[in-house]
């Protein structure tokens, strides 16, 4: 039995998919002796190839969920709208907020420190 993973650097993990994790703050690590002695990332979705396993809980269902509890709260609070952007490359978030009845307002191509120029496309829902 083979205790470790035979991954090769720079091909898995790559230093692009690490980048992916650290930028927006989803890769936490542990230290010994001033070395990494391990990592690990947390994700705010599930790949394709996870869809299909009988979870006992839903992620799809949490993100709704909070979504909605925002959306009650501004309610609540007596706003007129929640704005929000999303990367135009993020299709499950995407098809999240037009779900429960966010309109795209309008794309724009904004610059961020950790993606560069990058898609986004701005939504609005009236509550």
């Amino acid at each position: 039995m083979e205790l470790y993973a035979h991954w090769i650097y720079g091909l898995h993990p790559s230093d692009e998919m690490i980048l992916g994790y650290i930028s927006p703050g989803n890769m936490f690590f542990s230290e010994l002796d001033g070395k990494i002695a391990s990592a690990v990332a947390v994700v705010p979705r599930q790949e394709k190839e996870y869809h299909d396993v009988p979870w006992k809980m839903n992620p799809a269902d949490d993100a709704a969920r909070t979504m909605r509890a925002v959306i009650e709260m501004s309610r609540e609070s007596g706003k007129k709208a929640v704005h929000l952007d999303a990367l135009k490359c993020n299709t499950p978030a995407r098809r999240l907020y037009e779900s429960l009845g966010f309109s795209p307002a309008a794309e724009r191509n904004w610059h961020t420190e950790n993606a560069g120029q990058t898609d986004f496309v701005l939504y609005e829902l009236e509550v």
